[in-house]
Formats: C-alpha cells, structure tokens, sequence
C-alpha cells in the first residue's frame, strides 16, 4: 500500500465516523403506571415523532429516584446521620456548653443540628425549631457578633411569632430579642405552591404549608409518607415564587394543565434527564394527563391524548384482560418505522467493479432524520482478490438518502452517491457514480442486528462502468 494510499484510507474513516452525530442516543424516557409485577405498563397511545426508542419507567421508581423537586428554589436534603437528631437534646447540651462558657462549641452544636433537619422522620413544632434559631442568636451575641446574632433571632421569629425569651438570660439578650420582634415587617414573603397527592399533609417550617414562603425563616418543608413516616428537606436561595411537588404529587395534579404543574414538571423531566442522560421525557398519569419534556430547548409540552389516538390491542391495568379499542376501522395499517436515531453497521462482504472483483470490508451509519427517511454514510474497504501481487486498497465512500420500514424484520431502500479514490495506474482517479441500495434489518437481541444488504449502479473509471456488491454486517441500533 502506498502512504497516499494510507493517508487517504485514515482520511475517509475519519469522515465516516465524524458524520455520525455526536449524541448517539436520542431515547425517550416514558414513566407509567406499574403492573401486577411492578414493571412499566406500555404508553398506550402512539408516541410522539422523533424518539429513538424508549427507556421505561414507573412512578414509583421514579419517586425513589427523585422525591421532591422545586422550581424557583433550591433542594437541601443532604443528611449524613444515620439517626434523625433529637432537638430538645441537643439545645439543651447547646445550653449547658453556653452555662460553662464554651460559646464557639454551642454555636458550632447548634450549626450542626440546622444541617441535620432534612434528615428529621418526624414533624417538628415550630416553637422547637424557633429555638434553635433563638439560642443561636444568644451565643452568637455573647462572643459580639450582634449582626449575626440578630439575623438568627430574626429567623427565630419567622418561624414562631408568638415565641418567648428566656428569662434566664442576661436582659441584654431579650433588648436583642425584643427589638427584632419591634423590627418584623410584612415583607419577606413569597408565592408558594406545594402540589402533593390529595390528602396528603405537608408542614412548613413546623406549621401547615399555605401558600406564601417567608424567606427569613428556616424553609423546612416535611410531608408524610405512604408509610406513616415524614420527608423533610430545605428549600434554601428561594425566587420570587417557588413550587414544590413530590413525583406523586406531579402525576395526581398532571391533569390539571396548570402552569404551575409544568414548571416543577420540568424540573422532575431535568432530573431524569440528567440521571439518565436521555433528551426527552413523556409523564403520563395512566388517565387523562401527559406532558413531554424535551431538553434541547427546555420546553414542555401538554399532549391531546385523543388526537394522539389509542395504540390497538394494548392492555391497560382497569381490569384483568380488558382492551383498548381498536380506532382503526378494521384498515389494514403499514406497522410503524424503527425510531432509534443511529445504527452503526460493520460488516464484509464482495464487490465487482469491472473489471476485477474485490472482497470488502466495510463501515456504514445509518441516522434517521424524519419518521422512516434516513441519511446514510459510510466507506467500503475493497480488495482486489485477482490481477494484482502487492495488496492494494480500493476506498469508496458512499452517502445517500434511505426509507427504512418496520415490522418483525425491517426491510430498507435507498439512492446513494459513492466516490472512491484508486491509484492502481500511478496516478490517483476519484472514480464516481450512483447506485441503488436495498437490504434488511433482522433484530437479533435488545439492540443488535444482522444486516444483509446488495447495491448496484455505475461508476466512472473513468469510462462508466457497471459495478454491484453485497454486505453482511451486524449492525447496533440506538
């Protein structure tokens, strides 16, 4: 092989994997009910256009991945205990660290306990948590660090207003106290909204979760479980409005169309699509609310369920053996096309151009751009298998337009325009033609497939000359 040769051998493979896209995967995450065995129901209508597969999902695992999510501030559940902190404890140990003068130790004891409420079981009461704010404040006061000795009481009053001092004290502490409780205003407060399954109780910094957020006490949401237990987090950074949901409490409100729904929605679909590394997500509530996500322009979409239309013969979980209608009049139906984005073939095969004929060693990307039209690209290695002694190389790359259909097995077409680059003579031709392309996709395994495929057409050498070959390749499909 000359090194002309060889550069313009490196130089085509590197055109034929740089033209693939450089996010191979474009699958959909779709989360649905869970069956009698916990396993993800199928979306039973057709899916939006442009998914390359999909990656199902329960609400349930979804709710194990991501508990609560906000929109318009940020989460703190971080808990590295493995027990909830006992508060009255350690307020009282804050204390007698104060009583012997170790004030850095009780402010430092008092740090910790405020890192560790997310990781609290129970619902705490906001006079409880107000003291961790209130004796803050006091320690903080005896080492003269007044500006953040106020600040922690002021936050002690956002959570409890009616909170008292205590008398054992120095009076200089309550004057610091009292001319907080002097200084509260009616400012601080933000829109909330908390969207939760019906029935399900929710606490704001120890009181009943309304709807406006005071950004001056101590964001501690809690909510009850399925299990008799609380969740608590922090909502801290909080925006001008924030909204909060559980992923149960998504799906029970999906329906709703409100756009509160689709903002924390988008959060919940970021989630996913950071944890998973997928570009879009469908929620489905399994009756009459869907929405999709998609991350490239961060958009949420709300999906009519009835001009989606029903997929037939898809069982739902209403009922053992109940079916869905079957809309279609009793028309036969083209089955839909393959939707993953990329498949990577490599394979060999035979190849004649005459006048020689030349074993192959090959590399084709096929990428779908719209329903069942793809772009297809790649290089043929050949070989002359006769006429030459020294080993000689024959590249021809080839890039065209394909239609691909579906089924058990998915039969392909296309037109492509093939140019290669031979030397045989001592000086380098770039013969060029156009042929047609036919072949067939058999899925062997979740994302492997055999491929045998055969093109035929002409080439100019530089006399127009016929030339045909066909490839067995196995192929991955994502």
């Amino acid at each position: 092989m000359t090194e002309r040769t060889r550069r313009i051998v490196t130089g085509c493979l590197l055109v034929a994997l740089l033209g693939l896209p450089a996010v191979a995967s474009a699958r959909m995450a779709v989360v649905t009910s869970a069956d009698a065995e916990g396993n993800p129901e199928p979306f039973p209508y057709a899916l939006p256009e442009g998914h390359g597969g999909t990656v199902p999902l329960t609400w349930s695992y979804v709710g194990d991945l991501v508990p609560m999510v906000a929109a318009g501030a940020t989460i703190d559940e971080t808990c590295d205990e493995d027990t909830p902190p006992s508060i009255n404890v350690v307020v009282a140990q804050a204390m007698q660290l104060m009583a012997s003068m170790d004030i850095e130790g009780a402010v430092d004891s008092l740090d910790a306990l405020l890192a560790d409420l997310p990781c609290l079981v129970d619902p705490i009461q906001p006079k409880e948590l107000a003291r961790i704010y209130y004796y803050r404040g006091a320690a903080l006061a005896f080492l003269g660090d007044f500006q953040y000795a106020s600040a922690s009481m002021a936050q002690a009053l956002a959570v409890d207003e009616d909170l008292d001092g205590d008398p054992n004290l120095p009076p200089e502490i309550d004057e610091l106290f009292d001319e907080q409780r002097r200084a509260r205003s009616s400012d601080g407060y933000v829109p909330l909204t908390v969207l939760l399954p019906r029935g399900v109780e929710a606490r704001l910094d120890g009181k009943e979760a309304g709807i406006r957020l005071d950004t001056r006490g101590a964001g501690l949401l809690q909510w009850e479980q399925g299990d008799g237990s609380w969740r608590s987090i922090r909502l801290v950074e909080p925006d001008s409005e924030v909204i909060v949901a559980t992923t149960a409490g998504i799906r029970a409100h999906l329906a709703d169309g409100d756009p509160e729904v689709g903002r924390v929605a988008s959060s919940l679909s970021e989630s996913i699509s950071d944890a998973l590394r997928v570009p879009s997500v469908l929620l489905y509530d399994g009756e009459d609310g869907a929405l999709v996500w998609e991350s490239r322009d961060r958009t949420t979409e709300w999906l009519d369920l009835l001009a989606l239309g029903d997929a037939p013969d898809v069982r739902v979980s209403d009922g053992p053996g109940e079916r869905r209608p079957d809309r279609s009049g009793g028309k036969a139906k083209l089955p839909p096309p393959p939707t993953d984005t990329v498949r990577l073939a490599f394979g060999g095969g035979v190849f004649y151009l005459r006048p020689f004929p030349y074993a192959t060693a090959n590399i084709d990307g096929t990428v779908r751009l719209y329903r069942s039209l793809c772009l297809g690209v790649g290089v043929d290695l050949s070989f002359p298998v006769t006429g030459y002694r020294d080993l000689v190389i024959l590249p021809v790359g080839h890039i065209g337009l394909r239609v691909r259909f579906g089924g058990k097995v998915h039969p392909w077409l296309g037109l492509a325009y093939r140019i290669g680059l031979d030397d045989r003579p001592g000086v380098t031709w770039a013969p060029m033609g156009a042929g047609l392309e036919l072949g067939v996709d058999i899925p062997m395994v979740k994302i492997l497939m055999l491929r045998v495929s055969g093109q035929a057409g002409v080439m100019g050498i530089p006399e127009i000359e016929f030339q045909a070959g066909g490839t067995v390749s196995f192929v991955l499909g994502i």
